[in-house]
């Protein structure tokens, strides 16, 4: 175990000044610190992982501390802290409270719990609520300390991509098929809201097989990418793009007022796209084709009876298709 020096140092607080602890922690962020918010009324056991923390560890923390919940909800609600240390008995909580309301406040902060128990239930609970890790006080020493800390905050960061990969499609970065249905339901509710409806784009890559086999699967990839980050400059920020299979895209947009101004959108679209893109110093030519529709929110209708429109649309308008059909 670690021997501490013998006078602490006094991290009692008398008032809590939530605007001057804010632009410490700013400040020591930017200088290269990495911000700890630590949730402990105990004098001494908040003196000693202080201690612990910024000086016998080898990462560069830094050390805000608090005694009130209530007062680390204030300033994990305006800065991401590297992580937050949370006591279990607090003046104003008790249990498992300030685990919930962290979480609550700030779901991008990495959360240890430190108690004065070793009740493998509770730590449990802890973690099912939001918690990273779990480390009793009696069990407090620098290496432990280290270890229990980084490892939540590399966990926390694997949850975080794992939680990306289920809603982005991994190549594109567009909105995975999976949260099709979600996201259409709430688009849906806020345009009807506005007293508007919402558009549907379907965009199909032409040739894309042909890509593939004359330039390599590399190609194709980086045109799925180029296709992606065309649409999403060419649409507002609250519309959604995502890629429903190999080489085809779907737009929907919010708080569309007219066909007219859906149309206007098509044809942007569908010039943006009709165009070449560069491949290892290569261009390499590929055209689209966009379809359409609009849906009335109050008819509740589904995304696959609208997405069905919208392909309806693509091929009626393109004379390709129907050149080819006839023969």
């Amino acid at each position: 175990m670690l021997e501490l020096n013998e006078k602490l140092p006094n991290v009692s607080s008398i008032v809590f000044d939530a605007k001057a602890e804010l632009e410490t922690a700013r400040a020591n962020k930017k200088a290269g610190y990495e911000p700890v918010l630590l949730l402990e009324d105990d004098a001494y056991d908040a003196a000693t992982t202080t201690e612990l923390l910024e000086k016998f560890t080898s990462r560069p923390f830094k050390v805000t501390r608090v005694q009130y919940l209530r007062d680390a909800v204030t300033l994990v609600k305006e800065l991401d802290f590297k992580i937050a240390l949370l006591d279990m008995g607090l003046p104003d909580s008790s249990g498992l409270m300030a685990v919930r309301k962290v979480v609550q406040a700030n779901k991008r902060i990495p959360i240890v719990v430190l108690t004065g128990t070793e009740d493998n239930e509770l730590a449990l609970d802890a973690m099912r609520m939001g918690a990273q890790d779990f480390l009793p006080k009696s069990q407090l020493n620098n290496k432990a300390l280290e270890r229990v800390v980084v490892h939540s905050i590399h966990r926390k960061v694997m949850e975080g991509e794992s939680k990306t990969l289920a809603y982005a499609d991994m190549l594109t970065g567009t909105v995975a098929r999976t949260q099709l249905h979600e996201r259409w339901a709430r688009m849906s509710q806020r345009s009807d809201k506005a007293n508007c409806r919402i558009g549907l784009l379907s965009i199909d890559l032409i040739g894309f097989d042909a890509i593939n086999i004359q330039h390599g699967h590399g190609a194709g990839d980086a045109l799925l990418v180029h296709i992606a980050k065309e649409l999403k400059s060419a649409l507002y920020k609250t519309d959604m793009v995502s890629r429903l299979g190999d080489d085809d895209f779907v737009a929907v947009l919010e708080n569309i007022k007219s066909i007219r101004d859906l149309l206007d959108i098509k044809e942007r679209v569908s010039c943006l796209l009709a165009d070449s893109f560069e491949y290892k110093s290569e261009m390499i030519n590929y055209s689209v084709r966009v379809g359409c529709t609009l849906s009335d929110p109050k008819l509740e209708e589904t995304l696959v009876s609208a997405l069905k429109r919208a392909d309806d649309d693509m091929y009626q308008n393109d004379p390709k298709y129907h050149a080819g059909a006839a023969s």
